[in-house]
């Protein structure tokens, strides 16, 4: 049955559709306009006053204003303006060369240069592969001219842009070595792959890893220098980043270092960054393989930026120890975004955040072992290099530490427990050790035997229960074998070890001859507990040894559960009657067995 719906309804109904649309496209546009026109107020605002400002200067000003100039000044104005400690701008050529250096592919001769006191350039270091060491400048050598430019300390920034260039170009330079000036004509310019990576073995085999740089090609470098390393028997790595700054940004550097600690840890989030709306992006994951070696990092004041989430990670995955003083405190990213005339501008989009961790930004990252420098040391000497020792002493000790096994398993001979302890398993192996057992078997007398073996039975205690089975014509029951003791945990052990080593021997005097008592007749067996029935062989050892070992070896009284004399004791072997017999067999019966196998062994 259809239901029809009157024209009234129809029209309100598409009234609503078409208001619910309007309304739904009005919202989005007004949105979209919002962005476009972010603080559209402010933004005039400060228009209007920038456009007075350069009527006033346009018009008044009577010298000539260079237009390129005036920009770069404009932009830079504005970035210090925003307060961003990092914010920078990169004019067009500076903005090139920064990509270069993403890659690590400079276009040089292939130094580190510093300036001398006198302000010459001295070369700290000259990477392999280059035009510098090609043309045999080493360490130490000082430029002292370029072309035709004496270098000062006045116009030494300037000099050392001279050294790079346009690849394919040439420049004549000047060095000095010792007191002797020589000229290195023709030095070409190319593209040189700067090392951002360096290792080397220390004694102990603990090998040290200085990292220079996260760059593009920083993860590769890494994986090389620690693989030789571990092919190279390292026990242990120390990583130094101590006065690294990054200096490229956004995600390159992220990646780079995400990429190296990858190699080092097992699967888990590694970083993760949060814009101005607390969305969380950029995570970055560890797969499972990882370097199983203790490991300690070097930090100082001047480690900055991704070189410090380095640090922080390590920590959090808790693979080893920062050693040095407090970071910079630099927790944030910055990105790079490029201008329409070959410029580009870097300002702070967002914040790392550590796998566990807080956040380091604006704090630092404090040092396990705070340690500090002084004037005579020499970073990455291990004599004179305070940090980079106690670097070694802590993997040192993580190693020892690590090699040290403690196994307290009951042996199967009778019970006692062996620890083995390996204090410095780094360096050399160590058998297994029972200190109590080779005790025991120095002390023990002949005769003895161990306490998880057959107790000897006792010769006089047989004589006698033959002599009663004569006597009274009563069969005697069948002798049930011993049922085997369990062996006795470590608790026990030490009990009758701390016992032994507390008791005390003396030889008694000759017995005088046994006093007859008023004891039952040898004809009528004294019951006692464990009842008569039970077998001459669970006599305890110590009653069927012989006079002279039990002489030797008895307890005193208060152990063997007796307060006879020689008469209540068969130490000698000569008991005279049936009734004296039964009764040192019954007292002996009393004590747990396992207590008098321990004194069976016990110390001369």
């Amino acid at each position: 049955m259809s239901k029809k719906i009157s024209l009234g309804a129809a029209i309100a109904f598409t009234v609503i559709v078409i208001t619910a649309t309007i309304t739904m496209t009005w919202l989005f546009a007004r949105r979209s306009f919002d962005e476009t026109a972010y603080n559209l107020s402010e933004r005039e605002a400060m228009y209007s006053k920038l456009a007075e400002v350069d009527d006033y200067v346009r018009q008044n000003y009577t010298g000539a204003i260079g237009e390129g100039e005036l920009v770069n000044q404009l932009v830079t104005g504005y970035l210090n303006g925003t307060g961003d400690a990092y914010a920078r701008y990169y004019d067009a050529a500076a903005y090139a060369r920064l990509k270069q250096s993403y890659n690590d592919q400079r276009v040089q001769i292939g130094i580190v240069p510093r300036m001398d006191e006198s302000g010459y350039i001295v070369v700290d270091e000259v990477y392999p592969d280059s035009p510098a060491q090609a043309a045999g400048l080493q360490e130490g050598d000082l430029i002292v001219r370029i072309d035709e430019t004496d270098i000062t300390a006045e116009n030494y920034s300037e000099a050392v842009s001279m050294l790079y260039g346009a690849a394919g170009t040439k420049m004549n330079i000047v060095v000095r070595r010792g007191v002797e000036d020589s000229t290195l004509p023709d030095m070409t310019r190319r593209f040189v792959e700067v090392p951002s990576v360096y290792s080397s073995m220390l004694e102990n085999q603990i090998g040290l890893v200085v990292i220079k740089d996260f760059a593009d090609n920083t993860p590769d470098q890494f994986t090389k220098q620690v693989d030789r390393l571990i092919d190279e028997g390292a026990q242990g790595l120390v990583f130094d980043v101590r006065g690294v700054s990054i200096t490229s940004s956004g995600t390159s550097a992220l990646d780079s270092v995400s990429e190296a600690l990858d190699k080092l840890l097992p699967s888990g989030v590694l970083a993760s960054t949060v814009d101005k709306t607390g969305r969380v992006e950029n995570t970055k994951i560890s797969d499972a393989r990882e370097v199983t070696l203790p490991m300690a990092v070097l930090i100082n004041e001047k480690t900055s930026g991704e070189s410090e989430l380095f640090a922080a990670v390590i920590r959090d995955y808790n693979k080893g120890k920062l050693i040095g003083q407090k970071t910079a405190g630099k927790g944030t990213m910055q990105r790079i975004f490029p201008l329409t005339d070959g410029s580009a501008v870097e300002i702070t989009t967002a914040v790392y955040n550590p796998p566990t961790s807080p956040s380091f930004d604006g704090e630092g990252v404090r040092p396990d072992f705070e340690v500090k420098m002084n004037d005579d040391s020499m970073p990455g000497n291990l004599l004179t290099d305070p940090q980079l020792q106690k670097a070694v002493d802590s993997i040192i000790a993580t190693i020892r530490m690590n090699m040290t096994v403690i196994d307290l398993e009951p042996e199967e001979s009778g019970g006692a427990a062996s620890a083995t302890s390996l204090p410095d398993a780094a360096y050399a192996s160590s058998s297994e050790e029972e200190p109590s057992a080779a005790e025991s078997s120095e002390t023990a007398s002949s005769g003895e035997e161990s306490s998880d073996m057959e107790e000897p039975r006792d010769v006089s205690s047989e004589a006698s229960s033959e002599e009663e089975e004569a006597s009274s014509s009563e069969p005697e029951p069948e002798a049930e074998p011993e049922p085997a003791r369990e062996p006795l945990d470590l608790t026990e052990f030490s009990a009758a070890i701390d016992l032994l080593a507390g008791l005390t021997f003396e030889v008694p005097a000759p017995p005088a001859p046994p006093v007859q008592s008023e004891a039952p007749a040898a004809s009528e067996p004294v019951v006692s507990e464990p009842p008569a029935s039970q077998p001459a062989e669970s006599q305890p050892a110590e009653s069927g040894a012989p006079a002279e070992s039990q002489a030797e070896s008895q307890p005193p009284a208060e152990s063997s559960g007796t307060e006879s004399g020689p008469e209540g004791s068969s130490s000698e072997g000569t008991a005279t009657s049936g009734e004296e017999e039964t009764e040192s067999s019954s007292e002996a019966s009393s004590a747990p067995p396992a207590r008098l196998g321990a004194f069976s062994s016990g110390r001369r």
